[in-house]
This record gives structure tokens, C-alpha cells and sequence, in this order.
């Protein structure tokens, strides 16, 4: 069992929420796509509302062209922008039945109604870079892994932590070593495991020993109620 997710897993998940994406052909030259998300059968698809065309490229026959798809993982104010995902593949025009999109997101309304293009990528690699540094993760690694329960509805989470439960965000950083309590902490992550805090320092302060500190859970969860609950208990308000 993990204590935090892996790396495929982050991906995946950053795939699963609507971030802006870019598609980069070999020329380098890109195409603002406006949602990509898993698929469910190992491949990405691209859905391009028609007020935001892909470049014209020559898909042609055969298994597609080779493209980078790149986006920026956000969520949250305290992390607006946390790793860039990059998924090197194949993309071809899709023809098939739309995919079925995750909870929150509805892909096929948009499609049906606004007339809009869908594109399939089949990833060889893909590469999570941070401030941690880099590391790809071979497609047969993505196909096998789900995005966390909570992607799509994290920034939500971190939303309300920092703006309306202070006082579990009071009790959590009650709980860090001495040397870091004195340090402002944000919530700026959030996922099945446990919560993520981002530790920021006041002008006169010196910069923290650790940036980030993840505060586990008791076990995983896969409900608002579990996750609820956690919170609570991290606050003190809730049995442990």
C-alpha cells in the first residue's frame, strides 16, 4: 500500500481534470487543445471545441503522428501550477463513439452541441517534471492505474480548507515538528492518501527546512464521506 500516489497515478489524475493542454508536433510549432482526459483503454483522447482548432496537420493513414501533449497540473491557490505532464505518442483522428467522460466533466455534451473535433493519442512515455525533479513512466504503467477519486474535486477541497475550516488547517500544522510551526501552511494538495500542506515563510523568516510536508491519512479513501472524516480527525474533531 502507498502512502502517497505514484507517479503514474499523478499523471493519470492531472490528465483527468480540464487543464489547458498543448499538442506539439516534431516541428515544435504547438495547437491549444481544449480537454484531454484517459480514455479507459490506455490511449488519451483530445477534444477540440471548434473555436479552438488544431493546427492543420496531415494526420494520414496509419497509426497517426508522432506529438508531445503537454500540460500544467493546477489545483488550488497555494499550487497553481505544480508539475508539467508531458505524454509523447501517436495522434490520430477518432471516428468511434466519444469515451465516457469522468464524473464532473462532460465531454460528450460538448462534442454533440459545439461540433467538436476528437482526436486519439496512444502514449509510449510520459514524463511528470516538479520542483523534485523528473520521471517518465512507460504507458503500460498508465494504462494500469486510475486517477485518484478526488481529482477532479480537489481544488474544491483546498478551496474550503484554506478558506473556511481554518481551524483544521490550525490543528494539522499543531502537528509539525517545532521547527516548522511558525511557518504560514496552505493546503496544496490533496488525494486519496492524505493532505499536502505548502509551508510559506514571512518576509523576515528564513526559508523552511521543507517546502512541502504530506500529513497521511489513517488508510486511503474513495468518498467524500471517508475523506470528511479524515479531515476531521486530523483536526482533532473526529475519533483516531
Amino acid at each position: 500500500m502507498h502512502g502517497a500516489p505514484t507517479t503514474g497515478e499523478r499523471i493519470v489524475s492531472a490528465l483527468t481534470r480540464p487543464n489547458p493542454a498543448t499538442v506539439f508536433t516534431d516541428d515544435g510549432v504547438g495547437s491549444t487543445v481544449s480537454l484531454a482526459h484517459p480514455a479507459g483503454d490506455g490511449t488519451i483522447a483530445v477534444i477540440v471545441p471548434p473555436d479552438q482548432a488544431l493546427r492543420p496537420i496531415d494526420l494520414g493513414p496509419g497509426p497517426g503522428i508522432a506529438v508531445t501533449l503537454q500540460t500544467v497540473d493546477r489545483a488550488g491557490t497555494a499550487a497553481p501550477g505544480r508539475a508539467v505532464v508531458s505524454v509523447l505518442g501517436l495522434l490520430s483522428h477518432d471516428r468511434r463513439a466519444l469515451p465516457s467522460a469522468p464524473a464532473g466533466q462532460d465531454p460528450l455534451t460538448i462534442c454533440r452541441h459545439a461540433a467538436s473535433a476528437l482526436y486519439r493519442l496512444r502514449p509510449v512515455e510520459a514524463v511528470w517534471a516538479d520542483a523534485h525533479g523528473t520521471e517518465a513512466v512507460d504507458a503500460r504503467v498508465l494504462a494500469e492505474v486510475d486517477p485518484d477519486p478526488f481529482s477532479l474535486s480537489e481544488a474544491s477541497w483546498l478551496h474550503r480548507l484554506e478558506h473556511s475550516h481554518a481551524e483544521v488547517l490550525a490543528s494539522v500544522t499543531g502537528r509539525l515538528p517545532a521547527a516548522l510551526r511558525p511557518y504560514r501552511a496552505r493546503p496544496a494538495g490533496l488525494d486519496r492518501y492524505g493532505l499536502v500542506l505548502r509551508l510559506e515563510s514571512a518576509p523576515d523568516q528564513p526559508a523552511p527546512a521543507q517546502s512541502e510536508v504530506r500529513i497521511p491519512f489513517r488508510a486511503p479513501v474513495d468518498s467524500p464521506r471517508a475523506l470528511a472524516r479524515e479531515l476531521a480527525a486530523l483536526s482533532g474533531a473526529g475519533p483516531r
